[in-house]
Formats: C-alpha cells, sequence, structure tokens
C-alpha cells in the first residue's frame, strides 16, 4: 500500500546495548507508523543508503534533513522482513518499500534525499552504540561480564 510522502523517516533502537530493539518510524500526513528491524537491517539500510546517495551524487554531510529522535511506539506495524530503496529522477523522490511476512504487509513511502541522508547517519549511529567487543575474540560483552571463549572455547553462554 502507498503511503504517500513522509514528513518524517527515522531509524534507531530502544532499550539497552544488549536489549534493544531497533525501530524504523515514518510519519506521513495522517499517522505514525513503527516497524521493528534486526540490527543488520539498520546496518544494510545505513551501507545501502550512503551508496544510493553516492549514486545520485549527493553529499550525506551536505544534505542531510534534521529528522529528530525516534519516538516511542504506539503500535508496531509489523516485523520487517525485506526493504528495497528506488530513487525517481523526475520527482528527485527516494522510494522505500517495507514488507513483512504476511501479503498485506507492503508499506511504500517516498522519502527526501535529505531524509534518506540522516537515516543513513543514524542508522550507523545506532548500529555503533552497542555492546563493545572483547580484544581477544571481538564477540560482543555484557556489561555484567563476558565468557570469552579463547579462554575455553565455550559459546554457549554468548548473546549475539
Amino acid at each position: 500500500m502507498d503511503y504517500g510522502a513522509a514528513n518524517r523517516f527515522v531509524v534507531g533502537a530502544i532499550g539497552e546495548p544488549g536489549n534493544r530493539i531497533f525501530m524504523l518510524q515514518v510519519v506521513t500526513a495522517d499517522r505514525s507508523r513503527w516497524y521493528v528491524l534486526e540490527k543488520g537491517q539498520v546496518a544494510a539500510l545505513a551501507i545501502e543508503a550512503r551508496g544510493l546517495l553516492a549514486t545520485i551524487e549527493l553529499d550525506v554531510a551536505k544534505g542531510v534533513d534534521d529528522v529528530g529522535e525516534l519516538e516511542p511506539p504506539n503500535q508496531i506495524e509489523f516485523r520487517v522482513m525485506e526493504m528495497r530503496l528506488g530513487y525517481s529522477e523526475t520527482s528527485g523522490m527516494v522510494t522505500l518499500l517495507v514488507a513483512g511476512g504476511e501479503a498485506d504487509e507492503q508499506h511504500e513511502y517516498a522519502i527526501t534525499p535529505g531524509q534518506l541522508g540522516a537515516v543513513a547517519e543514524m542508522g550507523g549511529a545506532a548500529v555503533a552504540a552497542g555492546r563493545p567487543a572483547c580484544p581477544k575474540c571481538g564477540l560482543a560483552m555484557d556489561p555484567e561480564g563476558h565468557i570469552c571463549p579463547t579462554s575455553n572455547g565455550d559459546l554457549r553462554h554468548h548473546r549475539p
């Protein structure tokens, strides 16, 4: 379903590192919608956004809109299984398609390149703000400690 132009397009995480929920928020003229993402999807969206902006020759640092912060969700639409970005030279707008697991879970939005640039920056920052990596094994460490598999080869207690 085409929901038209997005007034705001925001990505971020809610919660503490190790227990965060990554979300996408899109605000249109009629309402706000929230979608649940995986951390890897946020990272991929940031990378793809930067690539698309480079293709259309928009300098992300100069063309980023101020989109504000992720707001706490009222109602989650669905968990995103697939995202697609496209660009229309005619309109100068970026098309974002988010799709869930069901046939009726396809929402399409028109966003500005500046909004996409902001999401590229926010997505990268949200992913980087996670748990620190262990200097020995590179796996994420919890605040309460880390059982490093390099000391005993055991990955059973590691949370990805």
